[in-house]
């Protein structure tokens, strides 16, 4: 007994799956970065007892909160180019809104890493969740 593939239907399966893989990566990543991340390296400088306490809150559904020495400003947050980077918009006490970005070199369960766009100018960044 010899099997038959119809081509258009092999071709329709190898495209559902495909987009089903590629929609799994999307919804795991917010589900990776969800938490608070504290600042542990500043351009590979190690962040000690006497620098700025920094930490990043991001939420699933998009929230985003940045803390700066107890100074906290709410936001929101959204992946762009294919999930390796981040775009954040937050607004200060003065009603000034920021839009940065923040391209992703590492996110596992622990560990965030990547170069932060702000005002112009890239810095290293490295967290460890919180």
């Amino acid at each position: 007994m010899t099997l038959k593939f119809n081509k258009r239907y092999v071709q329709a399966l190898v495209l559902v799956v495909c987009m089903s893989l590629a929609s799994c990566n999307q919804d795991v990543r917010p589900r990776q970065l969800d938490g608070t991340w504290e600042l542990t390296r500043f351009n590979n400088i190690a962040a000690g007892n006497n620098s700025i306490f920094f930490t990043w809150e991001f939420e699933k559904d998009g929230d985003f909160t940045i803390c700066i020495s107890g100074d906290c400003y709410d936001g929101d947050w959204e992946w762009e180019e294919r999930g390796e980077e981040l775009e954040i918009d937050y607004t200060d006490d003065f009603g000034d809104t920021y839009r940065t970005s923040f391209e992703v070199d590492m996110l596992d369960k622990e560990v965030l890493e990547g170069d932060w766009t702000y005002d112009g100018y890239t810095y290293a960044l490295e967290f460890e969740r919180d």
